[in-house]
């Protein structure tokens, strides 16, 4: 697990490539804390691009967003805003959570977003 709560095998997937790795080589003789710090902003760049895990899920499952309203319950318009990152679902009432992720067949922590905190 990488110091932000980001489980390594999705930390490629958020910008982190080997390639990206090696070009911050300059920072080897750098204290950690330097390399960290350039990782978790290329990490934090690429947090607000792609897909959410609500979108990529409902996907995975072939519902549309009305489908998964009427199958879930939550109003059709708060998925939207979950979708489009309007409304950060890591802050939804656990109720609506449960309801998603029942209907999705999946995890309530599989429907959250990796959070960076940035320390300065």
């Amino acid at each position: 697990m990488w110091k932000t709560g980001i489980p390594f095998r999705e930390i490629a997937s958020h910008g982190l490539t080997v390639s990206r790795v090696c070009s911050t080589y300059l920072l080897h003789e750098a204290d950690i804390s330097k390399f960290t710090e350039a990782a978790d902003k290329v990490i934090q760049e690429n947090l607000g691009e792609g897909e959410t895990n609500l979108k990529r899920i409902r996907r995975a499952n072939g519902f549309s967003q009305k489908q998964l309203a009427e199958v879930s319950g939550v109003a059709l318009r708060m998925i939207q805003l979950y979708e489009q990152r309007q409304n950060d679902i890591n802050k939804a009432q656990a109720s609506t959570l449960s309801a998603l992720a029942k209907s999705l067949n999946c995890r309530l922590e599989d429907l959250m977003e990796p959070q960076i905190a940035i320390s300065n």
